[in-house]
């Protein structure tokens, strides 16, 4: 029961980030908000630099900074820790990648104050999908009562139980479109990816 309900989980979070929409959920990444943050020039394939996420951030509409989280791949993680960025001109610095000191009431690590989760289902360093600032609450979901059948008499004369789950979910952005801001000329989205590198 415990391996059903955490492969559910996971196809179900694989479908809000990657789905295509197609008969299926429609994920962050293929969505029209989408906004792929372009790599600084020179930036060497694979890699993240800090203003990789500071650019992410700037992007981001003002409302969805509350609630936004970093989703990225564990090999992209690694590659946050360390990073900073210059404060002044005395070549003074902060972290931009600050560590949980209290695990058990603040579990996660954060980015400019934000929550860093890794998932299996974000993309290799480099590739669009890789590091993701979105804000959740920004997508709508839908479900029906999820049914679940057990049957003994499929495998009888194995002596093996066969179960089977329907759980029918659908998700989407709210937003088919990047904002433009008030002022400034840059649009903005609750949905950001860093671009290929």
């Amino acid at each position: 029961s415990l391996a059903m309900t955490k492969e559910l989980t996971f196809k179900f979070e694989d479908a809000i980030l990657n789905g295509t929409g197609a008969g299926q959920a429609l994920g962050v990444l293929n969505s029209g908000a989408l906004i792929q943050v372009p790599k600084q020039t020179g930036q060497a394939a694979g890699t993240i630099v800090s203003t990789n996420l500071t650019d992410m951030w700037r992007r981001c509409w003002a409302p969805s900074r509350r609630t936004a989280v970093w989703i990225m791949h564990p090999d992209a993680e690694a590659q946050c820790i360390g990073l900073t960025v210059p404060v002044g001109v005395g070549g003074s610095t902060i972290p931009l990648y600050v560590a949980t000191t209290d695990p058990d009431n603040q579990p996660y690590n954060l980015i400019l104050g934000r929550p860093v989760i890794c998932m299996e289902q974000t993309q290799i360093p480099g590739t669009p999908g890789d590091i993701i600032l979105a804000d959740f609450s920004r997508v709508a979901v839908a479900s029906k009562e999820t049914r679940a059948d057990v049957s003994m008499e499929v495998q009888f004369l194995t002596n093996e139980d066969a179960f089977r789950v329907v759980m029918r979910v659908d998700s989407q952005p709210l937003d088919a479109y990047p904002i433009t801001p008030y002022t400034g000329t840059d649009k903005v989205s609750p949905f950001l990816a860093l671009a290929a590198r």
